[in-house]
């Protein structure tokens, strides 16, 4: 067996953090051994801790899972035939791609699964600029896939050069300066994700690109909005009551499509 990537084990670590609580049955969690173990058999007792100690069995059942009928294992390239059903069609502007159709099921009335699903939002969005017509499911905690994108986000793309999933760059200055660090960074035609923690170690990921006259812009696909140039964009991340900090960026329009986490997290 090939060595485990453990950042999938640190995903699944938090997500059976979430299932195994006083007041949940450890025997019934998708990742149990118990009778209500999901499709994957379950690889994690009933009546073990999870801890270092549990590693080894994480690993080999997710090493099971990603052999299961839900995995794609299909090529990664940066434009496959087909996304999640979707042909590839003709690129799209950034305003065919946008204006809510990366996340159409996005309320701003009801928090539910699609008030969680920025990380596919942002995958759904950098697909249909490459012409795929496609849109973000909603979260659902029982998709492992879409669970390891909320906190390895880098997965869901392949460098070229190197066949494995991208490292993000560190921004490590001061949160209100973010916009000038942009400014200097993204290129005309480039385009990035941008994640960072703010209020409540809360977690988000959004868009960075140039609008056609070069001015720096954020988008956030999972909301459909736009905060344009530097000085806003300082004033966004230097919000003292958001309190952004741990800001990264990666550059997506380069790399190749991991197929796997795109046909998890998108439909057509």
């Amino acid at each position: 067996m090939t060595e485990p990537d453990y950042s999938y084990y640190d995903a699944l670590l938090r997500y059976c953090e979430l299932r195994y609580n006083p007041n949940h049955d450890p025997s019934n969690g998708r990742f149990c051994s118990g009778s209500g173990a999901g499709e994957t058999g379950g690889f994690i007792g009933s009546d073990e801790n999870i801890t270092a100690g549990s590693i080894k069995n994480i690993a080999n059942g997710l090493a099971n899972y990603v052999k299961s009928a839900i995995m794609d294992t299909g090529e990664h390239a940066m434009y496959p035939d087909s996304i999640a059903g979707a042909e590839r069609g003709e690129p799209m502007t950034f305003d065919e791609a946008d204006n809510g159709r990366a996340n159409p099921n996005f309320s701003t009335i009801f928090d539910d699964e699609f008030r969680q699903n920025c990380q596919s939002s942002v995958v759904a969005h950098e697909a249909r600029m490459r012409g795929y017509n496609v849109y973000a499911k909603g979260f659902d905690p029982d998709n492992v896939l879409m669970s390891n994108l909320a906190y390895f986000s880098e997965k869901a793309w392949i460098d070229p050069k190197t066949g494995k999933a991208p490292k993000m760059t560190e921004y490590k200055g001061k949160s209100e300066r973010c916009g000038n660090w942009l400014d200097s960074t993204v290129k005309q035609g480039e385009r990035y994700s941008v994640v960072y923690t703010h209020t409540n170690d809360k977690r988000h990921i959004i868009t960075a690109s140039r609008d056609n006259r070069g001015v720096i812009r954020l988008y956030d696909p999972q909301r459909n909005s736009k905060t344009l140039g530097i000085d806003p964009i300082n004033a966004k991340f230097g919000d003292a009551k958001r309190q952004i900090r741990d800001i990264k960026i990666l550059r997506v329009d380069n790399l190749d499509i991991n197929i796997t986490y795109a046909n998890a997290v998108l439909k057509k």
